[in-house]
Parts: C-alpha cells; sequence; structure tokens
C-alpha cells in the first residue's frame, strides 16, 4: 500500500498450520530434521485420540504431525508463507524424501472470510518454491453466513 492510501480492513483473516505424514517414521524425525515444535504428533499404531485426549477408536494407521505458524495480523497469506519456506527450503532433501516415501507435506489454510469480497493471489515464483519442496496447499474456507450472500 503506497503512504497516503487509507487503509482497507482484510476481507479475510487466515490461520497456517504445516502437515507432515508418513506410513512408518517416527514423528521425532520430522521434529528433529525440521527444528520445529509440533502441536501434535500421532506415531503409527498408537491408540486415536481426540484434540482432549479422548479414545476415538482404533489406531493410526500413518504418522501425523503439524505445527502450526505463527504470524502477526497484520501478515498477509502469502508474505507468511514466503517466510515459513525460507525455514523449510535447508530442509528440501528430507521433504523431498518422505514424499518419495509416501508421506504427503501441506500446509493447512484456514481461510475465514468477512462480509466483503476480496482475496490473495499466491504468485508462481511462491508457488514453485512449494512445489520444489513437495508441498501442497489445502484450503478450508469459512465464508460470512450475513443475508447479503444469497441465503433466502
Amino acid at each position: 500500500m503506497e503512504s497516503g492510501e487509507p487503509h482497507r480492513p482484510r476481507s479475510f483473516t487466515f490461520a497456517l498450520s504445516l502437515h507432515v505424514t508418513h506410513p512408518s517414521i517416527d514423528p521425532e524425525e520430522v521434529t528433529w530434521a525440521l527444528r520445529l515444535t509440533p502441536q501434535r504428533a500421532d506415531r503409527v499404531g498408537e491408540p486415536r485420540r481426540g484434540p482432549k485426549g479422548r479414545e476415538l477408536g482404533g489406531v493410526y494407521r500413518a504418522m501425523h504431525w503439524y505445527c502450526d505458524v505463527p504470524h502477526g495480523d497484520e501478515a498477509g497469506l502469502v508474505e507468511t508463507l514466503k517466510a515459513h519456506l525460507d525455514l523449510l527450503e535447508p530442509h528440501q532433501s528430507f521433504l523431498r524424501s518422505m514424499v518419495s516415501e509416501g508421506g504427503r507435506i501441506y500446509y493447512f489454510i484456514g481461510w475465514f472470510a468477512t462480509d466483503r469480497s476480496g482475496g490473495e493471489t499466491l504468485d508462481w515464483e511462491t508457488l514453485e518454491r512449494l512445489a520444489n519442496l513437495r508441498i501442497s496447499l489445502s484450503f478450508d474456507v469459512y465464508g460470512d453466513c450475513g443475508e447479503s450472500q444469497g441465503g433466502q
């Protein structure tokens, strides 16, 4: 935004987290390799549990590890992705090997729309960086349920 332009509120807020799944490795390997602390890490064969620890029945068939990606209130989605990719790029060979062994890596993006239209553009350079690390994007969009959106 150039100086002199009026400040316009964002048309959305977002939550961002990095997720890694793999058919067999221990989640501690991900923690050690990426030097990131997970919010949660589930091992293959452990009993399935809900977020509050309640048993859900069955066992995990794949390892699942995730960590939140912090960002300030004024930070944009692309700006936040680029900064986090800077942290991950030194670990490219580890990430690529995870995927080649049957794992999956993705950013989960919770997109919370407001009552205004708008969005953000993922530039090709950022998309290329994601692809080079074998990271997918998973969007979960939460819309404003106000009457102005056609609730007839």
